[in-house]
């Protein structure tokens, strides 16, 4: 794993509000051939606790054009109880959930063992994002995941079952295959966001190139000026 994705490339822990410490890991995820080429799998990929997903949209803008919530067979979310004391108790247990491009992707990259480990360890899981829209940097696949370690050996032997899920993930990634359909889907979305971000840039550019005429104009005026 380590020579097709090569090592953490950033690995730190910060202290943060919640309890214990907070494990932010980074890792580009290597295809075979040019290191440097566009990801092979159109993918974006992403799970959170169920209270934090309105917040993932609003932080990652794109979410909105790509991600939706998929039923994860693996990693299904469990059903409201119908008593009320069960039901404050499912209420104070954040589950996660999983956002996908499709079902397909979900439970290809979500396998029975990466499930199982989610399953029952994965309250320390902040977020796990797997992106080739190169939103941190220019890698063009790229995951990023935060646990909490916590402070007891118990947490964090938790946290550890949790990260080795997330390296399975990684290289279920690298060999994921689109059906047809899904791959359609996934780049007509992309070729969509190009477009629009190609319009950006061509309307910031254009209004750079105004902006730089004008400011030629005035100083041209101040010079006529001086020279009355």
């Amino acid at each position: 794993m380590y020579k097709r994705h090569c090592v953490l490339s950033i690995l730190f822990v910060d202290k943060m509000y919640s309890p214990g410490y907070v494990l932010t890991v980074d890792i580009p995820i290597r295809f075979p051939g040019d290191y440097n080429a566009a990801a092979p799998v159109p993918i974006e990929f992403f799970i959170c606790k169920k209270s934090k997903v309105r917040g993932n949209y609003d932080i990652h803008e794109h979410f909105k054009q790509f991600l939706s919530q998929v039923k994860a067979d693996n990693l299904p979310v469990p059903k409201p109880p119908t008593n009320k004391k069960e039901a404050r108790e499912y209420q104070a247990n954040d589950h996660l959930v999983v956002l996908a491009e499709s079902e397909e992707v979900a439970n290809f990259i979500v396998d029975k063992n990466v499930g199982d480990v989610l399953r029952l360890y994965g309250s320390c899981l902040l977020e796990c994002h797997i992106t080739d829209q190169q939103v941190y940097n220019k890698y063009p696949c790229f995951l990023r995941t935060r646990i909490v370690i916590g402070e007891a050996k118990e947490e964090q032997e938790n946290a550890l079952k949790v990260l080795k899920a997330i390296f399975q993930m990684i290289d279920k990634v690298v060999r994921t295959k689109l059906s047809a359909d899904a791959r359609t889907k996934a780049e007509r979305v992309r070729r969509k966001v190009d477009a629009v971000k190609n319009k950006e840039q061509n309307d910031e550019a254009e209004a750079k190139q105004l902006e730089k005429l004008r400011q030629e104009e005035l100083k041209y005026q101040a010079k006529l000026r001086s020279l009355k």
